[in-house]
């Protein structure tokens, strides 16, 4: 297999090794302080499964991934999830299709949903635990449908944008160079037609317009696109939302959650006062190092562990 830079090339197209991203939804059953999806402060709605179908086959013409995930929001809201993930699969852009969920409406899941998705990945939030009869529910359904269910328990999160943002391109150039989502996770994102090299190019012009053209690349089945996404991919410039983004460098904080109508009242400060400097340096340093949000850090834990401590402790 042939390497592009930080990518693998498989039969002439572009092999992510990680994860393609799909949000099903903006809205979520949940404010969470730092969002980075910033959905406390967008408007509820979701994507159709016949566009994302449209969009996903024209990309599988230049560009495969390991693994796509679909989030949100808390992508268990929308209205036709296995639609969503038949989408997906049938598109050729992978083989394997990831929900990732806070969990909340898991357990009201139906059997059709089991039997659709390969993996679940749940986000486990201080004060929102599902209750031990609610994961041994779960828990019984993956094991039925051989799905990989994990959980990540998260107790902090990093400031991820900022409504001023900075002046300064060097400051803004670093906190690109160091981003995991762009450049360690390879957190790509498809949403309306558009590739984006991390889902905060597509987020955050939602709440502080930019140009499409200048954080994505309009998703096309024409031969010439292949070289436009590998020059994308292979930047080495910012993107627009880079501007107002913190990247991975935020200041770390205990996980909280915040009213919608208060929400983007914290982020009212300019990039050098939202930024963690020292973890800057760290990761200029060392872009693979755990950016410290989930316990245990960069690690999951099946769910039948988490079945089996909650039944020790109970």
């Amino acid at each position: 297999m042939a390497r592009l830079g930080n990518y693998m090339l498989r039969d002439g197209k572009v092999f992510n090794p990680e994860s393609l991203e799909v949000n099903a939804v903006q809205h979520c059953n949940l404010s969470c302080r730092t969002c980075s999806h910033l959905s406390p402060a967008l408007a509820k709605s979701e994507i159709a499964p016949a566009a994302l179908f449209d969009d996903l086959s024209a990309l599988a013409c230049s560009y495969t991934a390991k693994n796509v995930k679909i989030l949100g929001g808390e992508p268990l809201l929308h209205s036709n999830l296995v639609g969503l993930i038949e989408a997906v699969r049938a598109s050729g852009v992978t083989e394997t299709v990831t929900v990732c969920t806070n969990g909340k409406a898991l357990p009201k899941t139906t059997e059709s949903f089991w039997r659709a998705v390969d993996a679940v990945l749940v986000s486990e939030y201080p004060g929102h635990e599902l209750t031990l009869e609610q994961y041994e529910h779960i828990n019984d359904m993956s094991a039925t449908h051989a799905v990989d269910t994990r959980v990540y328990r998260y107790e902090r999160f990093r400031e991820s944008y900022s409504e001023i943002g900075a002046d300064d391109p060097a400051l803004v150039a670093r906190i690109f160079e160091t981003c995991k989502m762009a450049h360690d996770w390879q957190c790509h994102t498809v949403e309306n037609g558009y590739f984006y090299l991390c889902p905060q190019a597509s987020f955050i012009p939602k709440l502080i317009p930019s140009p499409l053209q200048s954080n994505g690349i309009r998703i096309s089945a024409d031969e010439g696109f292949a070289q436009q996404l590998r020059d994308y991919l292979e930047r080495d410039t910012p993107l627009a939302a880079c501007g107002n983004c913190l990247g991975s460098a935020g200041k770390l904080m205990s996980h909280q959650q915040m009213r919608r109508s208060i929400w983007r009242n914290a982020q009212q400060k300019p990039t050098e006062e939202l930024i963690d400097w020292s973890f800057l340096e760290t990761l200029t340093a060392d872009i693979h190092v755990p950016d410290g949000c989930t316990l245990p850090v960069r690690d999951s834990e099946p769910l039948a562990a988490r079945v089996a401590l909650l039944r020790a402790t109970t």
